[in-house]
């Protein structure tokens, strides 16, 4: 199972079509960097700040969510 199959933060963002190094937010659309194309070298660090930051309840969401998952 990939990172993306079983991160609940995935449920607000995708991967860019154009540019396999980003995410685009599915809330405001903004385009985060997650380091690298290469999925085995990519990091999320990016995207939970950013939820954090600007979508409050969201990020809330997914850190109960990571709690149910342990």
């Amino acid at each position: 199972m990939s990172q993306r199959e079983r991160n609940p933060i995935w449920q607000f963002f995708e991967k860019s079509t154009n540019d396999l190094s980003k995410a685009v937010c599915k809330i405001c659309k903004k385009s985060l960097s997650l380091g690298s194309q290469e999925p085995k070298k990519q990091t999320l660090y990016g995207v939970k700040q950013h939820l954090s930051k600007f979508h409050g309840t969201e990020h809330r969401q997914v850190l109960k969510r990571q709690s149910e998952l342990g």
